[in-house]
Formats: C-alpha cells, sequence, structure tokens
C-alpha cells in the first residue's frame, strides 16, 4: 500500500509539465524525486503514528517552492533535440532514489519498537515523535 501511495503521490507531480513546459525527462526525475519522498513521508508516517510529522516535513522540504522564479529552459521552441541520451536520462534519479529507500529502511527499523533502546523510546515520546497507545484493560 505504501508504495501505491507514494507512486501516486509522485504521478500527481505531472501537472507541473502540461503544455509548453512539457520536458519528458525533468518529468520523470521530477516523478522519481516525489514517488522517494513519499516514500519517505509513508515511513514517517508509520514509525511516529502521526501525520502532521510528514506534514511538517513536507511543507519544510517544499517552503523555497513559494519564493523560486519559473526558469524556461533555454532551448525551449527552437526546435533543438534533447542532448540528453536515453540511457543516462532513464537511471538519472535512480541514486537519489536509492538514497531514500536506505532512509526508508532506517525509519522502518526504528519503527520497530522491539528494536529500540529504552531512553530511545522515552526520548521519543518526551519529544512527542511517537503516540503512546493506550493500554486496555488498566
Amino acid at each position: 500500500m505504501k508504495f501505491f501511495s507514494s507512486l501516486l503521490f509522485g504521478l500527481m507531480h505531472l501537472n507541473l509539465y502540461t503544455g509548453a513546459n512539457w520536458d519528458p525527462w525533468v518529468a520523470y526525475w521530477h516523478v522519481m524525486s516525489a514517488f522517494g519522498f513519499g516514500l519517505i513521508a509513508c515511513s514517517l508516517m508509520l514509525t511516529t503514528r502521526n501525520i502532521w510529522i510528514p506534514i511538517f516535513f513536507h511543507a519544510i522540504r517544499d517552503v523555497g517552492v513559494a519564493f523560486e522564479k519559473p526558469v524556461k529552459p533555454a532551448n525551449q521552441g527552437d526546435g533543438a533535440d534533447s542532448t540528453i541520451q536515453f540511457f543516462s536520462g532513464l537511471i538519472s534519479p535512480l541514486s537519489t532514489l536509492l538514497f531514500d529507500l536506505i532512509l526508508v529502511f532506517i525509519l522502518l527499523w526504528i519503527g520497530r519498537e522491539h528494536s529500540l533502546p529504552r531512553w530511545m523510546k522515552r526520548l521519543m515520546i518526551k519529544w512527542k515523535l511517537v503516540m503512546v497507545e493506550p493500554v486496555l484493560g488498566s
């Protein structure tokens, strides 16, 4: 489920590349980047059991978008061929995706409650990084 919701999150970023702004390589790279971020956000939500942490993380990551000026590519509209080779364009975002997957595995490892040291659990509860589930019957 995490995979499909992250893929959908990545595909939702295709709306930036419609019409005159269409560049298939830039669109592919952005979708892959957003897919990796979606995996990280899902892992954060599963680890912390709190939706607000990924929302806050997303807002911090995208704060620069509000201050960016849109830049038109230099060769837009002049009919020039793309200088990006197919194979290099295809594997270009994979290094970032690999880093994202490593971060996802670290977050999911932290989320395994039995693998955390007791001091780390207390610290995470104190800083409200995880929600404490009430024990029933006590």
